[in-house]
Formats: structure tokens, C-alpha cells, sequence
């Protein structure tokens, strides 16, 4: 496990399964080689999970991520504290896919060069943390 801390840090997993988890600050977080678990934590962030089967970390409270390499076939969007699809609102503004909370519109991620049109609740999935 990569963590951040505070400040903005800039972790890179290489090769290998990792799990990087950005602490405050605006962070950027890249995966590499293999199948890594991005958590940005609070802060703007930015995530490229790289090569592999990725899952991007969304929370409440946490700021807005942007994913930049986002892939449906591969990759999916973990929810955690309690957080659950149903809550979500999916929009599109240019090439880019905005999740927000339904209930109060904070934005929690921006997903570059997707269409909102393709995803669905079999991209998410709960991860405990």
C-alpha cells in the first residue's frame, strides 16, 4: 500500500496489484501494470490506473476525482462508507462523465472520454474500507 498523507503527492504503483490511497491534498495517483485499487481520499484529485482490471474509489465528502483512463470493459467504480449506485446521478458534459450525490449535488468524479450513456450499476461495486 502507497499512502499519500497530506500534501499533494504524486504515488505511482508500478508494476505489481496495488493499492494507493492519496490522503488530503490534491493528489495524483497512478496505478501501472496490474490490477490497483485507487482511493484519492479528500482533495481534487487525479487517477490513471493504467494497464489492469482497476477499481477508482468514490466517497462522500472527498472532493471530485478526475479518472482519466476509466475502462468499461476492465475497470469499476468502488463505493464506500456507505455510499450505494442508487444515490448517484450520472451526466455528461463533453467527453466527460460527472457522478454526483442525487440528494445534494456534490460532485464526486469525472470520468475523461466517457460516455454517461454506457455506464451502469455493473461498473460499481462495494469496497471495504
Amino acid at each position: 500500500m502507497l499512502f499519500g498523507n497530506e500534501g499533494a503527492d504524486i504515488l505511482d504503483g508500478c508494476a505489481g496489484n496495488d493499492t494507493l490511497y492519496g490522503g488530503s491534498g490534491n493528489d495524483s495517483l497512478i496505478g501501472g501494470i496490474g490490477d490497483d485499487l485507487l482511493l484519492g481520499d479528500t482533495g481534487n484529485d487525479t487517477l490513471i490506473g493504467g494497464s489492469g482490471q482497476d477499481i477508482f474509489g468514490l466517497s462522500i465528502n472527498s472532493e471530485s476525482d478526475l479518472i482519466l483512463d476509466f475502462n468499461i470493459g476492465s475497470d469499476s467504480l468502488g463505493l464506500s462508507k456507505g455510499l450505494t449506485f442508487d444515490q448517484l446521478t450520472l451526466n455528461q458534459q463533453g467527453n466527460t462523465a460527472i457522478i454526483s450525490l442525487t440528494n445534494t449535488g456534490e460532485e464526486l468524479a469525472r470520468l475523461n472520454g466517457i460516455d454517461i450513456n454506457l455506464i451502469s450499476s455493473n461498473q460499481f461495486q462495494i469496497i471495504p474500507i
